[in-house]
């Protein structure tokens, strides 16, 4: 399948699942994108996930340089991150 057009997609995280997914992609390497792929499919699956690894690293969850301890950014609409009571 060979898509000609951009997708822009909106994700709300819970604060947890953000850092979750955030350790995730650091964690992730070539072997376990292509396990489940065929073809070239990893190479793109990869380039899609910096994608988001690069969103969120953004908006302040970048496990590789950031501790937990340190809050994240105010800016998280940039993937649509809210917290349940507004605050951060």
């Amino acid at each position: 399948m060979n898509h000609k057009y951009e997708v822009c997609i909106t994700v709300k995280f819970s604060d947890q699942e953000a850092w979750d997914f955030a350790q995730f992609l650091k964690r992730a390497g070539f072997s376990d994108f292509r396990s489940n792929t065929v073809d070239d499919e990893a190479h793109r699956m990869i380039a899609a996930a910096e994608k988001v690894r690069k969103a969120l690293a953004d908006v302040g969850y970048s496990p590789a340089y950031i501790t937990k301890f340190v809050k994240p950014s105010n800016n998280l609409s940039l993937l649509g991150i809210e917290s349940s009571d507004g605050q951060f």
